[in-house]
């Protein structure tokens, strides 16, 4: 299976105060197995703690919750975005909501980039994905950049 990547933002920006839970919900029109997450790194050149964030994704329909994963990057790093996949790859359903979480362990001192000018539709020839809202009720900005995933 060839893997592919859904990116939601336009452009991307420092100084993002990352709280403890990121999230965003989203449908699909076709299924798709979703592999993980992109995350944004740290913007503070100051601070030198890793971050430790976990994600996990849930079937807003069904109440299920899948792929638990946790991690740790680097702040040191010139990355902007860090890739963080589930425990295992899951597929999803067409019509079904969904919400990729991220939750930040050390949210109060995580000063991260953040995505701007987000899409609420992205589609490709074999997927659409609707983005519905977000960490702050939007989805034209925030963090979960990009999303992995096969068909």
């Amino acid at each position: 299976m060839t893997e592919r990547v859904v990116r939601r933002y336009q452009d991307v920006k420092p100084g993002w105060k990352c709280e403890d839970r990121q999230y965003v919900e989203f449908t699909v029109n076709n299924p798709v197995t979703i592999v993980g997450f992109g995350l944004y790194g740290n913007s503070n050149p100051k601070s030198k703690l890793p971050v430790m964030v976990r994600i996990e994704l849930i079937n807003l329909t069904t109440k299920k919750a899948y792929g638990k994963n946790e991690a740790t990057f680097d702040r040191d790093s010139d990355e902007t975005i860090f890739r963080v996949n589930l425990s295992e790859p899951t597929q999803i359903t067409p019509g079904d909501k969904y919400r990729a979480i991220a939750h930040f362990y050390d949210g109060l001192t995580t000063i991260t980039y953040y995505g701007i000018g987000g899409c609420k539709i992205c589609a490709t020839d074999e997927v659409t994905f609707n983005f519905i809202k977000g960490y702050k009720k939007t989805v034209e900005e925030g963090q979960i950049p990009e999303i992995y995933y096969s068909l």
